[in-house]
């Protein structure tokens, strides 16, 4: 069978399917950035979902420079707000002035400081530098409206008790800690994202990008919500009822 070289990439057309309207990132946003001004970014997912209790369950995931997140319990219902933005004292410093962990601007109350990882008798996380702890001194606290999706989750703070093991309940946040299946954890542990070679969302799902000529699409990297940023590797051999042939270059696909 003879072998071709194509010097362009021609668009592979999928049809779409039609998505019905919903509850959005922007609606949240539109709910709570009044409350959270400091706020840069935001996670939304929906809990209990087709109930008569389905909630929409907001999370403010990066805060502005000078501010860290913490629980909240802010709500409009079905709107509910789980995390919102805290000032930061200082550049490094703590509210003990231990200045103990790492991660600067951490505002601890007197007699508690920024928790480390020998403090963390139980799940804990670190988040931009920062190390949250789940042995809370309540005791360890399942998040219990996670979405689907989330197959693990606990609420966790920044601050631990000086001199123990237990860490301060009101700064506490719930934090995801493993995805489903096919999907990989953000920076942020406030969302999954699709795996690399998918495209998607946690909420709607995952799909492996198509084949083309017998080679599996992919994508650059986790997170790829759309299937446009799916596309055949250019050296890729592939072959139809012509013969052989190879990209020249990486060929994405078009919606």
């Amino acid at each position: 069978m003879p072998n071709q070289s194509v010097g362009f990439c021609a668009a592979i057309m999928l049809p779409g399917a039609a998505i019905a309207a919903g509850p959005t990132v922007d609606d949240c946003i539109a709910a709570f950035a009044r409350d959270v001004p400091e706020c840069t970014s935001w996670h939304f997912y929906i809990s209990n979902e087709g109930t008569d209790y389905e909630a929409y369950r907001c999370s403010c995931s990066k805060c502005a420079d000078g501010y860290y997140t913490v629980g909240s319990s802010i709500s409009r219902a079905p709107w509910y707000l789980h995390s919102e933005c805290a000032k930061s004292t200082s550049e490094s410093g703590s509210g003990s002035g231990s200045g103990s962990g790492t991660g600067g601007g951490i505002s601890c109350p007197t007699g508690y400081s920024k928790c480390t990882a020998g403090q963390c008798h139980g799940p804990s996380v670190t988040i931009d530098g920062v190390i949250y702890c789940g042995n809370l001194e309540s005791g360890v606290s399942v998040c219990t409206s996670r979405p689907s999706y989330v197959t693990s989750a606990y609420f966790m703070s920044p601050c631990c008790k000086d001199g123990a093991y237990t860490a301060l309940n009101s700064l506490a946040s719930c934090k995801f800690m493993a995805c489903a299946s096919g999907m990989t954890m953000n920076e942020a542990h406030t969302t999954c994202l699709c795996n690399k070679g998918y495209y998607g969302t946690a909420m709607a799902g995952c799909t492996e990008c198509p084949s083309s000529g017998g080679v599996k699409g992919t994508t650059n990297s986790v997170g790829t919500e759309k299937i446009t940023g799916c596309f055949i590797p250019s050296g890729s051999q592939a072959s139809d009822s012509t013969g052989l042939y190879k990209y020249q270059t990486d060929c994405y696909y078009a919606e």
